[in-house]
């Protein structure tokens, strides 16, 4: 195993883990620095939103990036969009040419077929203030789920033909282009964060169906607010989705 990452970052690399993710936290908890990042070749607990369990088998990129940010954690969300961008410069690189598209709120497309996910998990301090995030990170590289096995489709980098890289060398662009949307996020907020994910929304303008915890509801899909909820026009208005899943656009 073996990445070079931006001089900023702290590597910590593993064969297996139960989660990136938990790893991240415990050692988030214990003191570990900003930008640590946790990878290991396989999870035997991988998890998504949700709680929904993440297939982790060798193969694909599994990591967590442990963040100090200097911000309230009601601005927490915000690095969800921070991380999409990330992953879609890193993926839009890797397979030049490619429809390299953002599903909200943290999942990355590729021809419509879901490559990358993000879990973005907050610890707040005893007064209330954000004590750290960590922002977990799947892309799908060398395998990807049936359809039949899950939400939406899904595809996989080798699959859209970047066959060369190694999962080294894409944890590397990721951190890279991380460090780059961070240092954006830092200097002008989210407003240009907004922006660019906004260039690469899946749906955007269009028709979109979204299952919610309680119904599932269809509208057009206006953009996301400052807050990165989504803005879903319907025949009672405009609706302000905090939480959900979009389904695939017909």
């Amino acid at each position: 195993m073996d990445a070079v990452l931006p001089q900023s970052f702290h590597l910590v690399s593993l064969e297996t883990i139960d989660s990136t993710s938990s790893e991240a936290r415990r050692r988030a908890q214990s003191g570990a620095a900003d930008s640590t990042v946790v990878w290991a070749l396989e999870q035997s607990a991988g998890r998504g939103r949700m709680g929904r369990s993440w297939v982790s088998e060798p193969g694909n990129l599994y990591a967590s990036i442990v963040l100090r940010p200097s911000c309230g954690p009601e601005r927490a969300t915000e690095f969800a969009f921070v991380a999409a961008n990330a992953l879609a410069e890193a993926i839009a690189t890797v397979l030049p040419g490619a429809d390299v598209t953002c599903k909200w709120p943290n999942d990355l497309l590729v021809g419509g077929r879901k490559v990358a996910g993000i879990l973005l998990e907050a610890e707040t301090g005893p007064s209330g203030s954000l004590d750290f995030l960590v922002v977990g990170i799947g892309i799908n590289v060398g395998h990807h789920p049936d359809d039949d096995a899950v939400r939406f489709p899904a595809t996989d980098i080798n699959a859209e033909g970047a066959t060369e890289m190694t999962i080294g060398e894409l944890l590397e662009s990721v951190c890279f282009q991380f460090h780059r949307q961070r240092k954006l996020w830092e200097h002008a907020g989210f407003r240009l964060i907004r922006e660019a994910w906004l260039e690469r929304a899946y749906g955007l303008g269009g028709m979109i169906a979204l299952r919610l915890p309680e119904r599932t509801v269809g509208g057009t899909f206006q953009g996301i607010d400052e807050q990165g909820a989504l803005l879903l026009k319907t025949d009672g208005g405009v609706e302000r989705i905090l939480a959900g899943d979009v389904l695939p656009v017909a």
